[in-house]
């Protein structure tokens, strides 16, 4: 701000509030830094960068169950649908690839798998839009985890293939020293185990990755795998470990402020969480 370089500062803000978010720092702490950062950018006219940000401030009141639909990015900041078109017609390429990568997370959180896998060819890839940035590493996450969902789902080899070729990449950043893809890893590996039926393998990756997202402090992550790891044992018929997992990621879903997750795992699971320890 000092030189006068307004749009760098801006880019700045964002990453703070952005890292911030994909830390699983509470979510209404990440909404005030958004919405601050949001005023700046438009006192300085900054279009671009605020709408990029409005995209992670929409994804943020939805998961605290501040939107009609958790799917659906449109509320009080945006409206999808206006603000995709608005996108597109500027050829704001960064802008569409964070829309599309916050519909594939919300799709996964909330179970809509197909609907996920249905994004990835809508957009240009994250090493493209903005190369070398931690958000391709997310990004790799959920293109992993949606990969394997879809695997037992439908086309099995076409989607083992992808969520193998992430999980490649994944491995060699956590082989190059990345200490945040270390729980990404072992969760990515254990849902490939899950997909091929390795039933052991899946176990223990499941356990490192709790371990490690506990130690990380990424309750996001914590939160999904407890979750992962209930469907997990509820394939085995163990709805004892399922309550228990299941009951884990609705706490850790809690300590992020995702509200609405909360609700849809209670309402998805109301059955085994009524049932008497």
């Amino acid at each position: 701000m000092r030189v006068g370089d307004t749009e760098s500062a801006m880019w700045g803000l964002w990453c703070e509030a952005s890292f911030s978010h994909y830390s699983a720092k509470k979510l209404s702490d990440v909404d005030e830094l958004f919405r601050s950062h949001m005023l700046s950018c438009r006192e300085y006219e900054l279009e671009g960068i605020w709408a990029t940000s409005a995209v992670h401030r929409q994804q943020i009141l939805n998961l605290m169950g501040r939107g009609d639909d958790p799917l659906i990015l449109t509320g009080d900041v945006i409206n999808e649908e206006d603000h995709l078109a608005w996108a597109q017609n500027g050829n704001m390429q960064m802008v569409i690839t964070v829309i599309y990568n916050v519909r594939i997370e919300q799709a996964y959180y909330f179970h809509e798998y197909e609907k996920a896998a249905e994004f990835f060819d809508c957009f240009l890839p994250g090493e493209k839009t903005y190369p070398g940035s931690f958000f391709n590493v997310r990004n790799a996450l959920f293109e992993g985890l949606v990969s394997f969902a879809m695997a037992s789902i439908k086309d099995h080899r076409h989607w083992m293939k992808r969520g193998s070729s992430v999980l490649k990449k994944v491995r060699k950043w956590v082989k190059a020293g990345n200490p945040n893809c270390v729980h990404m890893l072992s969760f990515l590996q254990a849902e490939e185990a899950l997909a091929r039926g390795r039933m052991k393998v899946a176990e223990t990756k499941y356990g490192e990755t709790i371990v490690a997202t506990s130690r990380n402090g990424i309750a996001s992550d914590k939160a999904l795998a407890h979750e992962r790891y209930c469907a997990f044992f509820l394939k085995k018929g163990d709805k004892y470990w399922a309550r228990h997992h299941v009951e884990k990621a609705i706490q850790a879903y809690k300590d992020w402020e995702a509200h609405a997750k909360v609700d849809h795992l209670v309402e998805k699971y109301r059955a085994i969480l009524s049932q008497v320890k």
